[in-house]
């Protein structure tokens, strides 16, 4: 069903893209087939297009300076500059404002780019005889052409001036963390809007009703900060202006100015929608190859492990008493992103007196233990079963101990409306999460690797998932001496907490609701211990579980998080009920 679903979408996806590839541009509405009046002078360049622009200052037959200013995004040659023309013409500066493509009355250029832009500045003052060096300005936007005489006419330039000069994100040279960095901080929306228009610009011309042009109302709206107190104040004195042209600006329409200019800016210089599509979703979907411990490029093993039938180790480590002598062999497995190496908070006289012997393994993909990409409920309980043989550990389960055991919300014995009410008050993020590991898990990988949406609180470790005493005893944990221990994911989240997630919470092959008492002539021998202000797994989830199985022996601790197995008392608590049948005293 997931290969299905995630084949559906990716077929949806490219049908999409491929009609917005196909689907023409609307048609410019050109000053002279629409009969604007024209009220600029223009010249004709090379290619028949016209080029409208205005004169200020000094006439240009004697002045010493030729400047060429080129307007920002959603501007035109009429932008206010506050210089007056009687301070142009003192110095000795001709200004000349141009309407770039498809603003105003300069007619359109469907392959608009920085070359062109460049080469129809030079064209320009072949025209208007400005001479053989000229000075150009760009305003925000209007940069991206001033970059282009750069490269393209540097013989004929005097001087430049980039004023406030738009950035592309994706320029190669720029380092990936520091546009990563800057990138982060903008709104979703125009993060959103700058990754299809890099990627995709098309699409974003289609999607332009989900996401709109920004505008200086819309931005204020969002952020009333977006603007600092000296722009403001400007702001307010240029709409105090009369502006008779305001709406010429857009007149030939946003698809070949506005749409133009962001595709120019932000767009990648040679982009093949449908395959960068399909490139980009199989690299945002496919996580990287494990790295596997004792391979070429993986990390060494310094642990003890045992070889299952299938060739794959399991690493392990062991504690207490020696096992020859031991009363009770128990076996700890450990939860999602941690390892055999994890805090046990028991003493080494307390395991002496009770002869325990306690052995914990790394399960697959974690610490140094082999990734398993077929991994189930089922494949664990055996490799839980080889391992025991393989250590000699005894030929019965005797007991165990369930400790804040993780739900799944899709169990089929619960009522729908218990886990889906649960699902309501845990984050918006973590909901979204669950809901892919158990409906789409194959875009598992890609939700929690995006940067575009919060992608979970419990993965990102967020202090809001933990209650004060699972924060308490996080404290005290991170005083604790460091250890050398390996990284519980060192082969890679892909096949260690990503797949956890995918087993946890997808499909099982059992329903547990349904399960029979292993111990029925012994009772007591299964406890389930869960804390009550635990924010990770729901108590009220737990009660109806060991409502439908009334053999297990349900242990719900007040004032306690989902830490429980770290805190020293309720540790031994656990043990002691579990080996010696004791009724735990903790409050």
């Amino acid at each position: 069903m997931d290969m299905l679903a995630l084949l559906a979408l990716v077929v949806g996806g490219l049908i999409w893209v491929y009609r917005a590839i196909k689907a023409p541009p609307p048609p410019p509405k050109m000053c002279l087939k629409y009969e604007y009046s024209l009220i600029s002078p223009r010249i004709r360049l090379s290619d028949g297009r016209y080029l409208a622009y205005k004169i200020r200052g000094a006439a240009k037959k004697y002045a010493k300076h030729h400047v060429i200013l080129n307007h920002g995004f959603c501007c035109s040659k009429d932008t206010y500059i506050p210089l007056s023309d009687e301070w142009l013409a003192e110095r000795g500066i001709c200004l000349i404002a141009i309407d770039r493509p498809g603003y105003a009355e300069s007619d359109p250029n469907p392959n608009r780019s920085p070359k062109s832009d460049a080469k129809d500045i030079e064209e320009l003052a072949d025209a208007l005889r400005l001479g053989p060096k000229l000075y150009v300005i760009g305003l925000s936007m209007g940069n991206y052409p001033v970059w282009g005489c750069l490269k393209y006419i540097p013989h004929r330039l005097a001087g430049l001036a980039l004023v406030v000069p738009v950035v592309n994100y994706w320029w190669p040279s720029l380092p990936r963390e520091l546009c990563s960095s800057v990138f982060s901080k903008l709104d979703l929306a125009e993060r959103l809007r700058l990754h299809i228009l890099h990627r995709a610009p098309k699409l974003a011309w289609m999607l332009r009703s989900w996401l709109p042009w920004p505008t200086v109302h819309s931005m204020l709206k969002k952020n009333p900060r977006a603007f600092n107190e000296s722009d403001m104040r400007i702001m307010n004195f240029l709409w105090s202006l009369p502006a008779p042209d305001k709406d010429k600006i857009q007149q030939q329409g946003d698809y070949v100015s506005l749409h133009k200019d962001m595709e120019v800016m932000y767009g990648a210089a040679v982009l093949v929608l449908g395959a960068s599509f399909v490139i980009w979703a199989w690299k945002s979907l496919t996580p990287p190859a494990p790295r596997i411990c004792g391979k070429p490029n993986g990390p060494p093993v310094t642990s003890k492990r045992v070889k299952l039938s299938d060739g794959r180790h399991l690493a392990y480590r062991e504690y207490g008493v020696a096992k020859g002598s031991a009363k009770f062999r128990v076996v700890v497995v450990h939860g999602i992103d941690s390892s055999k190496d994890f805090y046990l908070p028991l003493s080494q006289e307390f395991m002496e007196e009770l002869g325990l012997y306690i052995v914990a393994y790394d399960r697959p993909g974690y610490g140094e233990s082999d990734p398993n990409p077929n991994r189930t409920v089922k494949s664990e309980t055996f490799d839980l079963e080889e391992f025991a043989d393989k250590l000699q550990l005894g030929s019965k389960l005797a007991g165990v101990a369930l400790v804040v055991p993780v739900i799944n919300y899709w169990w089929p014995s619960f009522p729908r409306k218990l886990p889906d009410d649960a699902l309501k008050r845990i984050p918006k993020s973590d909901a979204r999460m669950l809901w892919i590991s158990h409906h789409v898990p194959g875009l598992l990988f890609w939700w929690l690797t995006q940067k575009w949406f919060p992608s979970s609180e419990v993965m990102n470790r967020s202090p809001v998932v933990f209650s004060v005493k699972d924060m308490e005893i996080i404290m005290m944990m991170s005083q604790l001496p460091p250890g050398n221990e390996p990284n519980p994911c060192q082969q890679g989240d892909s096949e260690s907490r990503y797949r956890d997630l995918k087993l946890g919470f997808g499909s099982w092959e059992i329903d547990p609701m349904e399960l029979k008492n292993p111990f029925p002539n012994n009772p007591g021998m299964v406890r389930l211990w869960q804390g009550y202000e635990d924010r990770l797994v729901p108590y009220k989830l737990q009660r109806f579980l060991v409502e439908k199985l009334p053999w297990i022996k349900y242990h719900e601790i007040p004032g306690r998080g989902h830490l429980i197995i770290h805190e020293t008392a309720l540790c031994e608590a656990i043990f002691k009920s579990l080996l010696l049948g004791e009724e735990p005293s903790i409050t």
